[in-house]
């Protein structure tokens, strides 16, 4: 079969041409789809921990209730199209894996709330990394303080952040947060890879 060959960030991610293989992202605490390959995410390094920190580019889309995303089909509403569908209550607006997955926002923008938080998230991971794959805790733990420096330094940049997690009814999940471009509509996410779980359907 025919190979395509995607580079990301010296990652080179191969699919096949005969497949229709996707990549669905899960919070590894909750099991709560957060995100799927569609949204072209790169392994970035986080400060020396290489390839630790998940990073794609979010904008504002509409979605029709219990419908798909139609750019993924080459499908192109015209702007009539869609305000008819926004009149009759049928749509939802967001970010594109916001409302692909039915996630939820939560304020963490208090640099307090956001380390209380992702320490409770760290606990559940570090406990599940010690039953299931003990020779990565020292790389969960060195990944994690990297990643958790990163969003405090954007806190205290005062940048505009959005943080957001999967819908599940657990105390303790895994964020994925978000920092606003300066145009209003689209943002830069970043998720710690290690709290993730890859699934391939």
């Amino acid at each position: 079969s025919i190979v395509d060959q995607v580079v990301h960030n010296f990652v080179i991610v191969t699919r096949s041409s005969s497949s229709s293989i996707m990549i669905l992202f899960r919070d590894r605490i909750t099991g709560d789809e957060l995100f799927t390959d569609a949204v072209c995410p790169k392994f970035k390094d986080c400060g020396d921990c290489p390839d630790s920190m998940v990073v794609f580019l979010s904008k504002m889309v509409q979605r029709a209730a219990g419908g798909i995303d139609e750019s993924l089909i080459g499908g192109n509403k015209s702007a009539e199209e869609q305000e008819e569908v926004l009149e009759d209550g049928g749509a939802k607006s967001g970010f594109d894996f916001v409302v692909d997955n039915g996630l939820e926002e939560i304020d963490l923008n208090k640099k307090k709330d956001f380390q209380l938080f992702f320490k409770g998230c760290m606990k559940k991971l570090l406990l599940d990394f010690q039953e299931k794959n003990e020779s990565k805790v020292p790389e969960l733990k060195k990944s994690a303080m990297a990643y958790m420096a990163h969003i405090v330094k954007l806190i205290d940049e005062k940048k505009d952040l959005s943080f957001f997690v999967g819908a599940s009814d657990n105390e303790d999940k895994v964020p994925c947060v978000m920092e606003w471009n300066d145009d209003g509509v689209s943002g830069t996410v970043y998720a710690l890879r290690l709290a993730l779980k890859e699934e391939k359907l």
